[in-house]
């Protein structure tokens, strides 16, 4: 007897059942997806001086992201003080940090990393990864920075915050344990 199920009848969760039948048969190995842990047990272990800790979110339940973590901070500025800009209202500002599994999509991350844009430069994260930081200027003031590097040539990593403080990422980024993630 035979069966033939195509890839629009299985349910939302089960969509991954043809792409392994796919690589099962042109003999593609694809690297063992982590867990939600594994992906939480690498963002950052402290919380900057001032913010809070959001949330953790795992974006593996979310169609069509890649597998992966983020974690979010939120700091409140007061009217008229802040970020090296006068506010004229209480605003908070927010930091994000994301790990995502890209071995399926190697071929967009490396060509993303590797274009350098306006406000961007390359930068090499620890002495070992590569990746490049960006400064978003605008004509107020400073907009947005950012940090995005990859980790095992597998693992991006993202980080942003809602100002021009990249000394808060790093703080971040040296808090991380990159060390669980397999080659």
């Amino acid at each position: 007897m035979h069966f033939t199920i195509s890839e629009t009848q299985f349910i939302a969760s089960d969509t991954h059942f043809a792409g392994d039948y796919k690589d099962a048969v042109s003999g593609i190995v694809r690297p063992k997806a982590l867990t939600d842990e594994q992906f939480a047990a690498v963002l950052p272990t402290i919380i900057p001086a001032g913010y809070t800790k959001v949330e953790i979110d795992n974006s593996e339940n979310n169609a069509g992201q890649s597998p992966g973590a983020r974690v979010s901070y939120r700091k409140l500025y007061k009217k008229g003080h802040g970020g090296g800009e006068e506010r004229v209202e209480d605003k908070y500002v927010n930091i994000y940090v994301g790990i995502s599994d890209e071995s399926s999509n190697m071929e967009f991350t490396l060509s993303d990393l590797k274009e350098i844009g306006q406000g961007e430069k390359a930068v090499k994260i620890k002495g070992i990864y590569e990746g490049k930081e960006r400064m978003e200027k605008t004509s107020s003031g400073c907009g947005s920075s950012g940090i995005v590097f990859l980790v095992n040539n597998r693992f991006a990593i993202s980080l942003s915050n809602d100002l021009c403080d990249l000394a808060v990422l790093y703080q971040l980024i040296d808090s991380m344990n990159f060390k669980n993630l397999p080659k």
